[in-house]
C-alpha cells in the first residue's frame, strides 16, 4: 500500500492573527498570507509598499522610497517569497529581492535565499527564524556578500508580540572576510488579523570596540506598519 501524504496543516492561528507574521522587524520569516489578499506596508515613513498573495504560499511585494527631493531618483525593492515546506511546526520558504536604484546612479543587485520558522506553539503565535541569502549584483563580481539573520516572536497576549532580531553577513569569493558587528533590533509588534504596527530599535554593535555604546545606547527608533485584506 503506498505511503500517503502528509496532509497539509493550512494557514496557523499565528498567521491569521497578525497582519505582519511574514516579517520579523527586517528580515522575512518563512510564513506567508492567506491566498487572494494584499497588504499595505509604511517602515519608518520613508518606505511604502504593496504585496499580494496570489496563493496562501507565495508573495509578492514592492517597495519604494517616498521621494524626499527634488530630482531624486527612483529606489525600490521588488521581492517574491515562495514557501517550499509547510509542517505543523516547520515552515521553510525560498526567498528573492531585487534592488534598483535609477537616476543618475543606474545599478541593480540582489538577494537569493531561503527561510526557516519554527514554530514554537501549536498555534505559530510564538516562532523562532534563521535566514541566509547571497548577493548578486549586475556587474562582474568575483566575491559574493552573504547576509544572516536569526528572529524571534514571542506571544504575550492576543494583540501583544515581542520582537528580537540579529543580521550581520560575511563576504565569501577572492575576498573572503566577516563582519565585525551587525544590526540588533529589538521591540513589540500590536497585532491584529487587519492592521499589525511595529515599535521599537536598532541599534549598530561592535565585536572590536565600544564605539557602538557610546553612540547608540539604546539605538535608533522603527516604526512600521502593515494593513492586511481580508481573504
Amino acid at each position: 500500500m503506498p505511503a500517503q501524504e502528509p496532509e497539509d496543516p493550512g494557514l496557523d492561528a499565528g498567521v491569521l492573527q497578525d497582519a505582519n507574521a511574514t516579517t520579523n522587524m527586517f528580515m522575512p520569516t518563512a510564513l506567508t498570507p492567506p491566498g487572494g489578499t494584499f497588504g499595505l506596508h509604511s517602515y519608518e515613513l520613508f518606505f511604502v509598499g504593496a504585496s499580494f498573495s496570489p496563493t496562501d504560499r507565495l508573495l509578492l511585494s514592492i517597495t519604494s522610497l517616498v521621494p524626499l527631493v527634488s530630482g531624486q531618483g527612483f529606489y525600490g525593492l521588488l521581492s517574491a517569497k515562495y514557501q517550499v515546506v509547510r509542517s505543523s511546526n516547520l515552515k521553510v520558504a525560498l526567498h528573492g529581492t531585487t534592488s534598483i536604484l535609477g537616476g543618475d546612479a543606474d545599478f541593480t543587485a540582489g538577494l537569493v535565499g531561503g527561510v526557516a520558522t519554527l514554530c514554537l506553539n501549536y498555534d505559530c503565535t510564538t516562532h523562532a527564524s534563521g535566514y541566509a541569502g547571497v548577493g548578486l549584483a549586475a556587474n562582474d563580481q568575483s566575491s559574493f556578500p552573504i547576509a544572516f539573520s536569526g528572529g524571534l516572536v514571542v506571544r504575550m497576549s492576543r494583540a501583544l508580540r515581542l520582537l528580537v532580531e540579529l543580521d550581520s553577513a560575511l563576504i565569501a569569493g577572492e575576498i573572503n572576510d566577516v563582519a565585525n558587528g551587525g544590526l540588533l533590533w529589538y521591540g513589540v509588534r500590536f497585532a491584529s488579523p487587519s492592521i499589525s504596527g511595529d515599535v521599537g530599535f536598532v541599534r549598530p554593535f561592535s565585536t572590536d570596540d565600544d564605539w557602538d555604546t557610546e553612540v547608540f545606547p539604546i539605538g535608533l527608533p522603527v516604526v512600521s506598519i502593515t494593513f492586511r485584506s481580508g481573504d
